[in-house]
């Protein structure tokens, strides 16, 4: 059995203990899974990550290179001045690139714990949905890209307040660490639009555009994205989270619509509201993933919805034996993707390994 499936068995068995002993209080719950997250996370090998042995070999040429120099790595690599910055700094303090494995791993992890804390209404499930449909895991490997996202998730904040320029300053800051985030951008404008038929059949005729024209728009994305430097992944064509996974996303989406029409506590404000609609953008950038799998990563970004969403859908049907049908089934698919996507040789995480 692999490290992540006892991380999985914890959560459970946590929160049993918890229930007994009367201390399932969200703040003790995600404290304590938190906690083990970042150690996991922090205590890795570094080949724990194919990305990261990257991040580690040029951790040295980083702290090798003049400040006014740092924009020749940029050019080079591609590193984003947010990454080069938080290594030159670190640099200062140590020469040991393990520290950078260190203050990511905290940084990411307790950025998440934070908001399922905050968003989350059952944060047992959202920790096992964390892990289940493989954000730790990506975490140990793409780790500007989770670290962007982490920034990103404190952006929420002044969407809700409808704070825009605190928003975008946020979502910029984030891209210093992978250009990417920048497309979350638009997230702020989905809270203006209302969650009716229209909105409905708009999004269809969308997603049916990807669908049939997706090759042609992937070619124009690469074509100007290579001040991005997404032109590095011109090549890289796959199916990214799968065509089963998309069909989930789609499945999940048409239930939580008809759902939340015959009860209407499902969506209660406008925050509800918007989980659904990154669900929706996740279902966009899913099709496009099945062409290229650069889209898979943007995904990450629109994904979040799901640890959030899910819990609190859960939590708020009135019929128990609709409850417990919902997380069966949410389990076991997301455990049968998890088993599968885990042995990937791809995202380079299954051998997990202790540093010590």
């Amino acid at each position: 059995m692999n490290i992540y499936n006892y991380i999985i068995i914890s959560f459970f068995l946590i929160n049993i203990i918890a229930k007994l002993f009367k201390r399932d209080d969200k703040r003790v719950i995600c404290i304590i899974f938190g906690l083990e997250l970042i150690l996991i996370s922090a205590l890795r090998m570094s080949t724990v990550g194919a990305d990261l042995q990257n991040y580690l070999v040029r951790f040295d040429v980083i702290a090798e290179t003049p400040w006014n120099n740092l924009n020749i790595l940029n050019e080079l690599w591609g590193f984003e001045y947010g990454f080069l910055l938080l290594n030159k700094i670190i640099s200062i303090f140590t020469n040991d690139s393990r520290i950078l494995i260190y203050v990511t791993s905290f940084f990411i992890n307790f950025s998440f714990s934070y908001f399922i804390y905050k968003y989350s209404e059952k944060p047992y499930l959202s920790f096992y949905l964390f892990v289940a449909f493989n954000f730790f895991g990506t975490s140990l490997n793409l780790v500007r890209l989770f670290l962007a996202g982490s920034i990103l998730l404190y952006s929420i904040k002044y969407l809700e307040e409808k704070k825009l320029a605190k928003f975008v300053l946020i979502v910029l800051l984030a891209t210093t660490f992978h250009s990417s985030a920048l497309i979350f951008i638009f997230a702020y404008f989905l809270k203006d639009f209302k969650l009716n038929e229209k909105f409905y059949f708009i999004m269809a005729i969308i997603g049916g555009i990807f669908l049939l024209f997706g090759d042609s728009i992937l070619t124009i994305m690469l074509k100007y994205g290579s001040s991005f430097y997404y032109d590095r992944y011109g090549e890289n064509v796959g199916s990214g989270d799968g065509l089963m996974f998309l069909i989930f996303l789609v499945i999940l989406l048409i239930f939580i619509i008809f759902i939340s029409t015959k009860n209407k506590k499902i969506l209660q404000n406008d925050i509800d509201k918007w989980w659904v609609k990154l669900l929706v953008i996740s279902i966009f950038f899913g099709i496009i993933s099945l062409n290229l799998y650069v889209a898979a990563r943007i995904m990450w970004f629109t994904k979040i919805c799901l640890i959030i969403l899910i819990p609190n859908v859960y939590n708020r049907f009135n019929s128990k034996a609709l409850k417990y049908i919902f997380i069966a089934a949410i389990i076991l698919v997301s455990y049968l993707y998890f088993s599968k996507i885990i042995t990937s040789e791809y995202i380079g995480v299954f051998n997990y390994e202790f540093f010590f």
